[in-house]
């Protein structure tokens, strides 16, 4: 009764349901017993759009941006200065893995039909792309270079490179090994990107476990044991991204130094960059050109540093009952 613009329809009850099998998402939005399906998934659309009573509403704008996540600090610890990972805390080791996957044949092999395109910066939409930041080029032989001059070689000729003077705190013997894990309810889609870059990443050198997971149990709380929070893994592929045109909070959330603490926001890398850090505290500005500088040189750190590796977008899908206007 009190709705604040007058004739629009009043509901009487709204159910919002968490589904997380898109199987069972396309048999209630089909056999009409759920009107909406937010954030779906695109070969769900696909499928369902064919339906008479189906409508699908794509975004015209890029909002989700996937990324290949590391873990800075050792497995299970949250402080990245007094326990290193073993693997991931060599810069090197990281620019090595970029270099070594083609993704933007992953991206074409995944998805051949173009609606997901290849993205390599934090900064690729309006009006914020205007950084100057270069593509990054597949070369498996610089990687392995880049791998044995960080301390990681192969000696045994088993395929798996140990560490012999690497620099990231490991033993002497130590395998280039770690565990790769997606996030499974994005669909099987990501499971085969996935797949796809491990198999790059092991033609260098790299030993990987791959897993997958759900959203529940990656994203909980430090307190009830969630795995990101807590630090418990090594790299983890999702997608996420920010409404609107203002990325501000959700910059400072995954890569500033204060957002490391557990439950802080989720900068679970526990990534720390004083430059990176002053950059960012700036941006609370209205003078928007030198906002554009201040993001634009964040995206240089963030290219430089790799604490994560930006992928490939994804399309902002709505299903929806026709019957809904």
């Amino acid at each position: 009764p009190n709705y604040f613009e007058e004739g629009k329809p009043y509901i009487d009850k709204i159910y919002v349901q968490v589904v997380p099998e898109a199987s069972v998402r396309k048999t209630m939005l089909s056999e009409k017993t759920a009107d909406v399906d937010f954030w779906a998934i695109g070969e769900l659309a696909n499928e369902l759009e064919p339906l008479d009573h189906i409508g699908v509403s794509r975004a015209t704008a890029t909002r989700w941006l996937t990324h290949l996540w590391f873990n800075l600090a050792a497995y299970g610890e949250i402080d990245p200065v007094a326990f290193p990972h073993p693997v991931l805390s060599d810069v090197r080791v990281r620019q090595a893995m970029r270099m070594a996957m083609d993704i933007e044949s992953v991206v074409a092999g995944v998805w051949p039909d173009g609606s997901i395109k290849y993205i390599w910066t934090e900064f690729f939409r309006p009006p914020y792309n205007e950084c100057d930041i270069p593509k990054p080029v597949f070369d498996a032989a610089a990687a392995a270079a880049l791998l044995e001059e960080a301390g990681w070689t192969d000696t045994d000729g088993d395929g798996v490179r140990e560490c012999h003077g690497c620099t990231t705190g490991a033993p002497e013997g130590y395998e280039l090994a770690l565990e790769f894990t997606a996030w499974s309810e994005f669909g099987e889609v990501l499971i085969l990107a996935q797949q796809l870059m491990a198999e790059y990443l092991e033609a260098v050198g790299f030993d990987l476990t791959l897993s997958q997971e759900t959203g529940a149990v990656l994203w909980e709380t430090y307190e009830n044991g969630g795995l990101e929070q807590n630090g418990l893994f090594d790299m983890v592929m999702w997608d996420d991204g920010y409404a609107g045109s203002d990325p501000t909070d959700y910059i400072w959330c995954y890569f500033h130094s204060d957002a490391a603490e557990p439950d802080a926001c989720w900068n679970t890398w526990r990534f720390h960059n004083e430059d990176f850090d002053a950059l960012s505290d700036e941006t609370w500005t209205v003078d928007e050109e030198y906002r554009k500088e201040l993001f634009c040189d964040m995206a240089e750190i963030l290219d430089e540093e790799l604490p994560a590796i930006p992928l490939f977008d994804a399309s902002d899908i709505t299903i929806y009952n026709n019957r809904i206007e």
